[in-house]
Parts: C-alpha cells; sequence; structure tokens
C-alpha cells in the first residue's frame, strides 16, 4: 500500500495519499512554470508505485504556462497520470486559451468546438522560422 507523501519544491507543493484500487490522489498547489515544470514532472512520476496511477487535484495551482501544461501532457501520454480534476480558475482559463482537453475534464469555453477528442494523437511540435530567406 502506498503511504501518504509531501514534497516541497521552491515553487509548489505535491501531497499524495495512500492507494486505493490502483489510484492514488495527487494534489497540486503553487506555480506550475518554465523553471518547475521538468521538477514536477519528475516528482508527480515518482510518486504510484508500480501498477498504480496518479489522479491529479489542481485546485490549489494559482499560476500555469505552457511548460507547466506540457508537463502535464507528457505525464498524460505516459500513463503516469489516468486524470484531472478540480482544475484552478488559472487551469481553466489556459485550457480555454489553449483548446486543450485532459482526461475527466472538458474544453473550456469556446474553443470545446475545436479541440481533439480524447485519445486522439497530437502532432509533434515543429517550430517554424519567424524569418523567411
Amino acid at each position: 500500500m502506498h503511504s501518504s507523501q509531501v514534497f516541497s519544491h521552491e515553487l509548489f507543493t505535491i501531497r499524495s495519499g495512500s492507494a486505493v484500487a490502483g489510484r492514488v490522489m495527487v494534489r497540486i498547489a503553487g506555480q506550475i512554470d518554465f523553471d518547475s515544470a521538468a521538477d514536477l514532472e519528475r516528482a508527480v512520476a515518482s510518486v504510484p508505485g508500480p501498477g498504480v496511477r496518479a489522479l491529479v487535484d489542481l485546485s490549489g495551482v494559482e499560476f500555469i504556462d505552457c511548460a507547466g501544461l506540457g508537463s502535464l501532457l507528457r505525464l498524460i501520454d505516459r500513463g503516469v497520470v489516468t486524470g484531472v480534476i478540480r482544475p484552478s480558475p488559472v487551469v481553466r482559463r489556459l485550457l480555454g486559451l489553449t483548446g486543450c482537453a485532459l482526461p475527466g475534464r472538458p474544453v473550456p469555453g469556446r474553443l470545446a468546438a475545436r479541440a481533439k477528442p480524447a485519445g486522439a494523437a497530437r502532432r509533434a511540435y515543429r517550430p517554424r522560422s519567424v524569418l523567411r530567406p
């Protein structure tokens, strides 16, 4: 059985409960940005044990940027995170601006019609040159 854990970082805190039926609740509070996204990804990936998946509560997130969203999406793609609950207003705003859907959450706002269905493959990001010859 997975025991409760607390992971503190300069910008965020992760609290996890005990695993029940192959799932563990992970609560994230604070800021998830370019400087902390990689640390958050490693910390969340280390919480669930073998055969255990995380359900992430984002109600305590005060700031998130695209790097933070990218970390969450990578955790979902790897199967570490199976769902997201209670997104804070700043998380909902970023999801609405990007048109991104997370498992367990509909896409907020007017961009919902353009969002890909859950499970649809995302294209790899390919930066375009701003300067043209």
